[in-house]
């Protein structure tokens, strides 16, 4: 859940998909997985990106805060 910009100048190993937290209600599609690790930046993105996923169904099974 970081910017595209951060994300492209700090990429996380692994990482299936980047979608900023504006993008997330559009593009949740994407995820193809049911288990998600969310990656953001501060405690609010975290958050708001977590409670939306889980109510789409996604398990959210951890989370990492990248400056």
């Amino acid at each position: 859940m970081r910017d595209y910009q951060v994300a492209l100048q700090k990429p996380v190993q692994g990482a299936v998909v980047n979608l900023p937290y504006a993008y997330l209600k559009r593009h949740h599609q994407q995820i193809s997985s049911n288990q998600v690790v969310v990656v953001a930046s501060d405690y609010v993105s975290k958050n708001l990106t977590i409670r939306f996923l889980k109510g789409q169904g996604f398990k959210v099974i951890g989370y990492q805060l990248i400056k």
